[in-house]
Order: C-alpha cells, then sequence, then structure tokens
C-alpha cells in the first residue's frame, strides 16, 4: 500500500496495512511515522487500531512490535466489542446529567449513615465512574446518567460507603451490601457490559 500526504514542511506520513494476528483474524491498522522517539499502539472507540512511529524504524521492527501485543489487541477489541460504549455527552446532556445525579446523590444521602462528603465533584470522566479522595471529596462522572438506575445507586453508595471505609476490605463490602444488597453482582454487570470512550494505548521505547 502507497504511503499517505504529508504537509509541506512537515515530517510525517501515514499509510495503512494489515497484519495476520491469528489464523483467523486479519486487522487493518493506520501507520502514522513522525519524528517522535517511541513506538505505540492505539485503539480507538471505533475499533480502529492506529501505529505510531519514528519517521525511519524499519517494517520489520513494526511488524514485531505488533505481533508481541497481539494478544493485548484482541483482548482490548473483544471488550470494546462486548461492552456498550459510553461516550462523552453534549453540553447540555451533561447539564442534565448533573441535575439527575444531584437529586439521586441528595436522596442517597438521605438514608446513609456516615459522614458527609466535604466536596462533591461531577466531571466527564474517562477512565472511572467515580472516586474519594482521603479528603472526603467525592468525584462522579456525569456518564453515569446514561447507566441503569440500579447501577447509578450502585456507584453513589460505593463512593459514599468509602467515607467510613478507604479500602475495599470485608468490612466494606458489608457495608455497601447493606445499601446495595447486590452490589457485588452489579459491580460484575458494570465491567461486563458497559465501558467508558477511552483510546488503549500501549507504547515502546525502543531507544532503550
Amino acid at each position: 500500500m502507497g504511503a499517505g500526504p504529508a504537509l509541506p514542511g512537515t515530517a510525517w506520513s501515514f499509510n495503512r496495512r494489515a497484519v495476520t494476528m491469528t489464523k483467523k483474524n486479519r486487522l487493518t491498522y493506520r501507520l502514522i511515522r513522525s519524528r517522535r522517539r517511541t513506538l505505540s499502539l492505539v485503539i480507538h472507540p471505533d475499533q480502529t487500531i492506529e501505529v505510531r512511529s519514528p519517521l525511519h524504524l524499519s517494517q520489520a521492527r513494526i511488524d514485531r512490535f505488533l505481533d508481541e501485543k497481539a494478544g493485548w489487541i484482541e483482548k482490548k477489541l473483544e471488550e470494546n466489542h462486548r461492552a456498550e460504549l459510553i461516550s462523552r455527552q453534549s453540553e447540555q446532556q451533561q447539564q442534565q446529567a448533573a441535575l439527575l445525579l444531584r437529586e439521586e446523590i441528595e436522596e442517597a444521602l438521605a438514608c446513609f449513615q456516615g459522614p458527609r462528603p466535604r466536596r462533591l465533584l461531577l466531571r466527564d470522566l474517562t477512565s472511572r465512574w467515580g472516586s474519594c479522595s482521603s479528603r472526603q471529596t467525592i468525584s462522579l462522572n456525569l456518564r453515569l446518567a446514561q447507566l441503569p438506575a440500579r447501577e447509578r445507586r450502585y456507584v453513589i453508595f460505593h463512593e459514599l460507603c468509602h467515607l467510613r471505609e478507604m479500602n475495599h476490605s470485608r468490612r466494606f463490602w458489608q457495608l455497601l451490601e447493606s445499601y446495595v444488597p447486590d452490589a457485588r453482582n452489579i459491580r460484575q454487570a458494570i465491567n461486563r457490559q458497559y465501558r467508558l470512550t477511552t483510546d488503549r494505548e500501549e507504547n515502546d521505547d525502543i531507544t532503550s
């Protein structure tokens, strides 16, 4: 396949190539060469594969890198295929999500027997549904609004329970299950059925 375009005055190019990952699976990827020093592999949310390479790195070295990452590639593609991708929302959708989540947080706090969070942050996150810091700040992902009510309730109480138990010990799970009896099953369902849209990247420092 021929090389793609390069802008005048720049040092990069791209083309599309194919690689055989297994006897049954031949994948097409986009190869981008630039003045970078590392070799990296990115899987985008739409399942497209992108390899970013130094300008003069040999194709044989790139092929070897892909062969080394074959298992990782197939695993991530399968995860994306199974899961419902939860994408970024528009500004209006984020405002609506914030209203919904604030209402549900207030409902949860009304029955939660424990300390109140010092701060509550609602943000668009790409790697987690929520978190609780040692300073008792709870952060929740605005994309939670796209999940069913049962899953939202689980995440909210999960973070509230961290105000009492800053770990995932047996005591933490007992506390969480006192508010969400099927917490463990819901957690598994979330991990299995939903995935935040974020690029998956693997790197290889070819300078070492």
